[in-house]
């Protein structure tokens, strides 16, 4: 399927949930029409309560398809996406995301020896074992005790492995926090195997999901390299030290995830000390059990002399001077890591006397690794001892001290300079040492994550700490939801922050001389066309620059012969910082004529923006950009403005310009646009400023439309729990001008639903976007009409026709006055109601209208009357929607026979479904069996798949609700579109006992349909049995399903998540 097809798919969707025909599809050959159309079927949907699922809600789902609609997408077998993108000539293979990178090699380094000595036959007897095709060996395993020289050994031969061995490791120690446990084994192993093959991580890696994933890409890479000539060996030394380890049944270890049959082509290393208990997770059957595997190495003298000289230190150290002791307690309570500027602040003393101190003790005692060099124990006895012989109150006092040191920088804000043992080390403390509390606040603290971003350049280190602490509270019973709830937040936060990187900003980047970090940002990229374009801009420009060898290993991670051609045929150009001006004039003009093509009139100030750049009124189209209302189209404009001062070469009031775009992403497009001619005309250093400036904000910035949609969720769940005043700050937050209105147009209906009419008429008056303070008193007189109030609900209706004068399209008019007539006929005026509905001028508004009108009419009991006026209604979905709902109302009150005829008269098989489906959802027994037998015989007849498809996912519910569960369950199976499939799931979840439901969401692939359907089980369920399931829910990475059903059983955690986004610092 084309990206245009998906497109204008997408678009017949969102048309459909807001009740709009499908025939005034844009042709997707303008963004601006696509947009105008979005919008204004979003605003149908809201004005008619529709509930639009999260993906058509937002705008950039939409930017996104039309901005790849020139694409040629195609998926080849099971190797990814084919993608052809703009100037990229031909189909590119790659990965969405960037291929894995592995660093373990330099923890290796930090645990082997800088010389190994009396170990050449072992060497070659390990290179022998690993390169024989004579045995069949796939195991080996070297034991020996304590001090004999094995991760020596071991750490030699994997940073020298012999021709024709590829090998990844893990070195199971206590010295190193979180490196002696299956996770971090698995974490580890993933990486190493992820990099040879040229892959990326496998995504959304869980505890469930881990192990799978690691035995799969092993066993791959070692097919890969058995292909190649070569050998793959896996390297497990320390097997004896795994901390994971527990007895019993319930065990969890390192030995039990080493496969059991490996491979062809792989070979196994293990080491470890002699007689280690063999954990009860390992199968019986697994090599490890063979005693036939077992090497015993000899010691080493040389390891016999460092072992005796170490000892003799530590005991020195021990009963040494108070700066000796505290050193080597410092050292060994932190697990490592802390350099020797560290160990002066958390002493007190001047830097050099550490350093004489450290000086004073040889190699064998501390190793220092890494530049600045930081300090551990040189060996895992070492560690083992010092800590034991320091003793618990000992141990436990110099973390004392770590963890003074540490909140003395988080009270600081963790300002530039902080140390790097405090972002990296000291979580892998807290995490060996089940400090979960400290865990907690290190995985939320945003201040320190932002800081972390100088050190890693990205968010992986954060996302990697939460997900540490979702497995601890994961395996707690009750579970404690509130900080589940805060983790799974900030993880989603963390997660959207790559969707705002600036497709422009990895070749500004590669233009400073940033290669590295160019060709990482390109890779981070969302959008595939987007990575590939700017893959090719970063290797021409690197090329340019003379990196001839790094311009070529980049081009040839896309997988396409073409590409180092399509690379170095233009590498020689630099790029122009005047290039865009012909590029923008154009765009400029051809979305002006596009607005006059389609014979709008320029209603909106952006179109006036647009027309005053065309003509070159630059200051002119400043101020009417900066007259349009905050939000997305305001942002726009004023990137338009920037662009037109850029290629004016007006550089500073292009970035006066910019700094006007107050939100973050916007402004990062803004300020990268200005870095490349900044730089050519010689500010360097000024450009280095901007695309650092450019890239933390698009990493800090909030995706504005999902964000609205999960502030609208929180708000109202927030008034659930019994606080208007905080729901209503809650609005505020919604940085968009018109999702503004859109949240507290559905703040007031809930306030007047409540009872808090008053209070509801107060708040709609704060209401700046006319369209939905309009919106917002049509929800206020609905309310007061179902409340029979009539002199309320004319003063209402009287300030209505005040605010929709100022509302600026007839369209959007319509739209307002499309709700009243629903009201009049709540209030018993169904002539006058009838009469305002087809007086209103805009056929989908009267259409929409007259079938609000006829289910006013149903539900209020005149049948005849609401059947009379279905019948009138344009457009067959319209119409099938207002028979159903007079044919629903007759069943009701107990006329089948009426309601049954009434539904007769839909013709279309797809509404007919629906319908008797609906009718059985209020009848009973056998008619209700009878009705749902029909609605499946209606879905017989239509003819497209996916057609055929949604309307069996409705019956499926009618059927379980008749009480028909095998044929439900037999329907489920015959529908052949999963994602529909998935809703038929979720009806027949709705329909049966908790224990089946349970098991039911269970098979439901869409994560987010599954989240739904536990948050409706949890809703049904007694208190503690709701918690877990809302557990399960957050353990899916989703958290708007759950805040209904949260904000009624536990109130006080929903009122506490509103506090956070409150209290949190807005961009």
């Amino acid at each position: 399927m084309t990206s245009t097809s998906r497109l204008l798919l997408a678009l017949r969707d969102l048309a459909e949930l807001a009740g709009r025909s499908g025939a005034d599809l844009p042709d997707c050959t303008s963004w601006e029409d696509v947009e105008t159309f979005v919008q204004d079927c979003l605003t149908q949907a809201a004005s008619t309560s529709r509930t639009v699922p999260r993906r058509l809600g937002d705008l950039l789902h939409y930017q996104r398809l039309f901005e790849s609609a020139e694409v040629r997408n195609q998926v080849s077998g099971t190797a990814g996406q084919v993608f052809q993108a703009r100037d990229v000539h031909g189909d590119v293979h790659l990965h969405k995301t960037p291929a894995a990178r592995s660093a373990y090699l330099e923890q290796v380094r930090r645990i082997a020896p800088d010389d190994l000595y009396d170990r050449d036959a072992e060497l070659a007897e390990l290179a022998a074992w690993c390169l024989d095709d004579e045995h069949d060996k796939t195991y080996t395993w070297w034991q020996a005790p304590a001090w004999t020289g094995k991760s020596a050994l071991m750490s030699w031969f994997v940073l020298h492995p012999p021709a024709g061995v590829r090998v990844v490791s893990f070195f199971v120690t206590a010295r190193l926090s979180s490196q002696n446990h299956k996770t971090a084994f698995a974490e580890v192993v993933l990486e190493q195997l992820a990099e040879l093959l040229g892959q990326p991580l496998p995504e959304l890696l869980t505890d469930a999901t881990r192990d799978a994933h690691l035995l799969g890409l092993l066993a791959q890479a070692a097919a890969v390299t058995y292909r190649e000539g070569e050998r793959l060996v896996l390297v497990v030394d320390g097997l004896d030290e795994d901390r994971g380890v527990t007895v019993g049944p319930d065990a969890h270890s390192i030995a039990a995830l080493l496969p059991a049959r490996p491979a062809e082509g792989l070979r196994v290393v293990v080491a470890g000390r002699p007689h280690p208990p063999i954990p009860a997770d390992v199968p019986d059957r697994h090599p490890l059990r063979d005693n036939r595997i077992v090497r015993r190495l000899d010691r080493s003298r040389h390891a016999e002399v460092v072992r005796a000289d170490a000892q003799r230190e530590l005991n020195h150290l021990l009963r040494g001077t108070p700066a000796e002791r505290d050193l080597l307690g410092l050292v060994a309570a932190a697990g490592g890591g802390l350099s020797g500027h560290d160990l002066a602040d958390l002493t007190g003393w001047p830097e050099w006397e550490v350093e004489e101190h450290l000086r004073a003790v040889s190699g064998r005692t501390f190793s220092h690794r890494a530049d600045p060099p930081v300090f551990l124990l040189a060996h895992e006895q070492l560690q083992q001892d010092a800590i034991r012989m320091l003793g618990p109150a000992q141990v436990n006092a110099y973390r004392e001290r770590l963890h003074a040191w540490a909140d003395g920088f988080r009270d600081q804000g963790w300002p530039i300079g902080t140390p790097e043992y405090l972002q990296r080390g000291y979580f892998r403390l807290l995490h060996e040492t089940g400090d979960v509390a400290r865990m907690l606040a290190c995985a939320l603290d945003r201040p320190r994550h932002h800081r972390m971003l100088d050190l890693t350049g990205g968010n992986g280190a954060a996302i990697t700490e939460i997900a540490a602490v979702q497995q601890v509270l994961n395996a707690q019973d009750p579970p404690d939801l509130l900080p589940m709830m805060r983790l799974v937040i900030y993880r989603a936060e963390l997660h959207e922050r790559s969707l705002f990187i600036p497709p422009e900003l990895p070749q500004a980047w590669a233009h400073l001389g940033h290669h590295s970090r160019a060709e990482a940002l390109a890779w981070s990229l969302p959008a595939a066309a987007q990575r590939v374009s700017a893959l090719i801009d970063v290797a021409r420009t690197v090329a340019a620059a003379g990196d001839v060898a790094t311009a070529r290993r980049i081009a040839r991670t896309i997988d396409h012969p073409d590409a180092e051609t399509r690379v170095f045929a233009s590498a020689h150009k630099l790029p122009n910082p005047q290039s865009g001006t012909l590029t923008n004039v154009a765009r400029t003009e051809r979305v002006l004529q596009s607005y006059k093509a389609s014979g709008r009139s320029s209603n909106h100030s952006s179109d006036d923006v647009t027309k005053a750049l065309s003509e070159n009124k630059l200051a002119d189209a400043e101020r009417l950009a900066r007259a349009i209302p905050r939000g997305p189209r305001q942002w726009r404009a004023l990137g338009q403005v920037v662009r037109a001062l850029i290629d004016k070469g007006d550089l500073a009031d292009a970035e006066r310009v910019a700094r006007f775009v107050l939100n973050p992403r916007q402004r990062a497009r803004a300020l990268t646009e200005m870095i490349i001619p900044i730089a050519v005309a010689g500010d360097r250093a000024r450009a280095e400023a901007l695309a650092a400036e450019a890239e933390k904000l698009a990493q800090l910035a909030s995706p504005v439309r999902y964000q609205a949609e999960d502030l609208i969720a929180l708000l109202k769940a927030v008034a659930v729990a019994g606080d208007l005043t905080r729901a209503r700050q809650l609005a505020d937050v919604v940085e968009d001008a018109r999702e503004q209105g859109r949240a507290l147009t559905g703040l007031v209906a809930l306030m007047a639903a409540r009872g808090e009419s008053e209070r509801a008429e107060e708040v709609t008056g704060t209401i700046a976007e006319p369209f939905w303070r309009a919106n917002a008193l049509v929800a206020l007189y609905l309310a007061t009409a179902r409340a029979g109030d009539s002199a309320a609900a004319a003063r209402i209706l009287a300030t209505l026709q005040v605010v929709v004068g100022a509302v600026l399209t007839s369209r959007e008019q319509a739209a307002v006055w499309a709700g009243v007539p629903a009201g009049m006929a709540l209030l018993g005026d169904a002539s006058g109601a009838e009469s305002f509905a087809r007086a209103i001028g805009h056929d989908d508004w009267r259409d929409q209208a007259l079938t609000d009108l006829a289910v006013a009419l149903a539900t209020t009991g005149h049948v005849d009357r609401a059947e009379s006026v279905a019948v009138t209604v344009n457009g067959e979905s319209r119409r099938a929607q207002a028979l159903i709902a007079a044919g629903v109302a007759a069943v009701r009150r107990g006329d089948v026979e009426r309601g049954e005829t009434i539904i007769e008269q839909i013709a279309d098989p797809r509404w007919c479904a629906r319908a008797f489906a609906d009718l059985a959802a209020v009848a009973r027994g056998a008619v209700a069996r009878r009705f749902a037998t029909t609605a499946l015989t209606c879905c017989g007849a239509i003819t497209f798949t996916e057609q055929k498809a949604i309307a069996l996912s409705e019956v499926v519910t009618a059927l379980a609700r008749s009480g028909d569960l095998s044929e439900a369950e037999a329907v489920v199976r015959t529908i052949v579109i999963s994602r529909w499939r998935d809703r038929a799931l979720a009806g027949l979840a709705s329909a049966v006992d908790l224990a089946r439901a349970r098991a039911i969401a269970g098979t439901i692939n869409d994560a987010e349909l599954s989240a739904q359907v536990l948050a409706g089980i949890a809703a049904r369920s007694p208190w503690s049995e709701a918690r877990r399931l809302i557990a399960a829910v957050l353990r899916l990475g989703k958290w708007t399903p759950v805040l209904d059903v949260l904000a009624r059983i536990e109130p006080a955690a929903v009122l506490m998540i509103g506090d956070d986004v409150l209290s949190s610092p807005r961009p």
